[in-house]
C-alpha cells in the first residue's frame, strides 16, 4: 500500500470548516430574549426622563428593526439608534443609550439594572417609612420621616447672598417650594408641609389638564373625608398615629419624601437659596405679628408674579429670578384686606 499523501493547508483548512459546521449552532437564551414593551417604556420614561409619546415612538422603531433583544439592547449605540431612525437626538440619546444598555446587561436572576433595582428600594423605603407611621412597627423603631432634620433645606436667608441670583426651571417645582414655604408659615411641619405641596400642586396640574381639554383622571372624595383648604384646593388628609397629617391623592397617601426630592433634582445646589427667597417674601407678608390671612390672601397673587415666564407652555423650563422674588417684599407694606390673591388657578397653573 502507497503512503498515505500528507494533507495540505488547504486541505486541513477544508476539513476543518467542515467539522464546524457539522456542529449544530445554539444561540445564546439571554441574549434571544426580548424586553418586555412595559418595562422598555417605563425605563424610558423614568429612568431616561422621555415624554412617554417619544419613548413609545422609540419603542416601536427598536421593535420593526429587531434591536429589541438582550443581545442588540445590550451593544446598542448612539450612531446605530440614529441609523435605525429612532427619535431621538443629542444628550436624550445618550441617556436613551445608557439605559437600554443596562436592560441588556440586567442579571438573569433579579432581571433589573442598578437603576431599577436602586428605584425599587427606594420604593421599598418609602412603603417602611409608611408602616412604621401608621402603627405595623414596633414602637421604638423611630421612622427617619419623624425627624424634620431630614428634610432640611438649608435655607440662605442673607439677601446679600441671594442677590443676583437665578435658576432655570419649569413652574411646577417652583410653585411646590412656594406652597411648602406657605403651609410651614401655616404652622403645618416640614413633613406635611411637603406631603400637602405635591396634593397641591397635582391637583391644580389636573385642573389646567381639565381646561385646556386633556383627560385627567377624577378622583372622587368622600364628603366625611377630612381635608385641607389651601389657596381655594381641597386637600383630603388623613391623621397618622403620631399626631402629623398626610395629603392623599388619588387615593394614595403621599409621603413627603416624593416632594423633597422632587425639588432637589429640579433644581440642585440652587434649592437653598430659592427657599431662602421665598422664606424672606412670605416672613414680610405675615409681619412682625405673623399675619398668616394676609399671607394666604396674597399667596397665589404673588406666585404669578414671580414664577418663569414659559409663555404658558406645559412642562417648559425659565429663569426663575431671586432678585424678583424679593423686589416683591415692598407691596407687603400696605395689606388691603380684598382678596387679591383669588386668581383662576385652574388656568395659570403651569
Amino acid at each position: 500500500m502507497p503512503p498515505k499523501r500528507p494533507a495540505s493547508h488547504a486541505e486541513r483548512a477544508a476539513a476543518l470548516l467542515k467539522r464546524a459546521r457539522s456542529v449544530p449552532h445554539t444561540t445564546d437564551s439571554a441574549d434571544a430574549q426580548t424586553i418586555p414593551l412595559p418595562r422598555l417604556l417605563h425605563a424610558l420614561h423614568t429612568m431616561a426622563h422621555v415624554p412617554v409619546a417619544e419613548a413609545m415612538a422609540i419603542v416601536r422603531t427598536l421593535v420593526a428593526k429587531q434591536r429589541h433583544t438582550r443581545g442588540h439592547l445590550r451593544r446598542i449605540s448612539a450612531p446605530e439608534l440614529e441609523h435605525i431612525g429612532a427619535p431621538c437626538t443629542g444628550a436624550t440619546r445618550d441617556r436613551v443609550v445608557q439605559v437600554l444598555q443596562g436592560l441588556g446587561r440586567a442579571d438573569e436572576a433579579g432581571g433589573l439594572t442598578e437603576a431599577e433595582r436602586a428605584s425599587q428600594q427606594q420604593r421599598l423605603r418609602e412603603e417602611v417609612q409608611l408602616r412604621r407611621e401608621w402603627g405595623n412597627a414596633p414602637k421604638d423603631t423611630k421612622s427617619d420621616d419623624e425627624s424634620d432634620d431630614v428634610f432640611d433645606f438649608h435655607a440662605v436667608l442673607d439677601e446679600s447672598a441671594l442677590r443676583g441670583r437665578h435658576v432655570m426651571v419649569n413652574r411646577a417645582p417652583v410653585m411646590t417650594a412656594w406652597a411648602v414655604v406657605v403651609l410651614q408659615c401655616l404652622g403645618f411641619r416640614v413633613q406635611e408641609a411637603l406631603s400637602l405641596a405635591h396634593c397641591y400642586v397635582s391637583t391644580t396640574a389636573e385642573m389646567r389638564a381639565q381646561t385646556l381639554g386633556k383627560s385627567a383622571p377624577a378622583h372622587v372624595t368622600s364628603t366625611n373625608q377630612p381635608h385641607v383648604d389651601f389657596l381655594q384646593v381641597r386637600i383630603p388628609v388623613i391623621q397618622l398615629r403620631q399626631g402629623q397629617y398626610r395629603g392623599l391623592h388619588a387615593g394614595e397617601v403621599v409621603p413627603p419624601t416624593r416632594a423633597f426630592d422632587y425639588l432637589r433634582r429640579s433644581m440642585f445646589q440652587m434649592l437653598p437659596h430659592v427657599m431662602g427667597a421665598l422664606t424672606l417674601l412670605a416672613n414680610a407678608y405675615m409681619g412682625p405679628t405673623n399675619d398668616t390671612e394676609s399671607l394666604q390672601r396674597h399667596a397665589y397673587a404673588l406666585y404669578v408674579d414671580f414664577r418663569p415666564d414659559t409663555q404658558g407652555a406645559w412642562g417648559k423650563r425659565a429663569t426663575l429670578s431671586l432678585d424678583t422674588i424679593l423686589g416683591l417684599r415692598q407691596g407687603a407694606v400696605a395689606s388691603p384686606s380684598t382678596e387679591t390673591g383669588k386668581v383662576d388657578q385652574a388656568t395659570e397653573h403651569a
